[in-house]
């Protein structure tokens, strides 16, 4: 792949960790905007609060233009909608990390595109909150090509979530693990490289391609249900959960 200008809206996170790293190995020129907490060796930083639209608008106005952004820190409408309005003018392509909770209630399956979004109750404003992000994008297709990836819960290194860890944590101190309804509840998971992979290839695909906005969901094929995933996990420290 030729090298591109990447704008990367966050960063520094869980996904950033190991985004960057492989933006900057692949050679592209990267640039993470965020509230400065937390820089990225290699990668150069603007430092602006996205919740504040006039200083996005000014940090935009002396910025250059991108071939491709990347927003992995979208959790509102208005999170998106600030920075498309002071950035798709100066962008290629957008990329928009979304999440598997935008989907309204799907009991006893795993959701699929077409489904209608909303997000369902056991997300909260959570899921409603990033469903009101991704329709912002769709609503505004035709500018410059837009993709949405929906993954379900990401694990890998340096993840922030108390989710693996908690299973761990609860075995090895011989405590019970709380698990919502009935356990039967079936679930996805995606490695955090997964994730990356498919920001590479749209990267790659967007050429030439429409100025449209297309979604997919981005998971393992495998849906263990919430009872087999917990005895999964504590397996690995050689304590199966029964």
């Amino acid at each position: 792949m030729a090298k591109q200008k990447i704008l990367i809206i966050g960063g520094s996170g869980f996904i950033g960790h190991t985004l960057v790293p492989t933006m900057l190995r692949e050679g592209h020129e990267v640039t993470i905007l965020n509230r400065g907490n937390r820089p990225m060796n290699g990668a150069q930083q603007i430092i602006v609060d996205r919740s504040k639209p006039e200083d996005v608008k000014k940090t935009a106005e002396s910025t250059d233009g991108f071939n491709v952004v990347i927003d992995t820190s979208a959790y509102t409408r208005q999170h998106t909608e600030t920075v498309w309005t002071y950035f798709s003018d100066k962008a290629d392509q957008w990329i928009h990390l979304s999440s598997a909770a935008v989907y309204a209630e799907t009991q006893g399956r795993c959701a699929s595109e077409k489904d209608p979004i909303g997000g369902s109750p056991v997300w909260g404003q959570y899921g409603i909150d990033k469903s009101e992000a991704d329709q912002f994008l769709i609503d505004h297709a035709g500018k410059i090509p837009v993709t949405i990836f929906r993954p379900p819960y990401i694990y890998g290194p340096r993840n922030s979530v108390d989710r693996e860890t908690f299973v761990w944590k609860r075995v090895l101190q011989g405590r019970p693990i709380i698990i919502p309804g009935d356990g039967q509840q079936p679930i996805q998971f995606v490695h955090v490289e997964e994730v990356v992979s498919v920001f590479m290839k749209a990267m790659n695909s967007a050429a030439g391609r429409a100025n449209d906005t297309i979604v997919y969901n981005v998971a393992s094929d495998e849906t263990p249900t919430l009872n087999e995933w917990v005895d999964i996990v504590a397996k690995v420290p050689g304590m199966p959960y029964t």
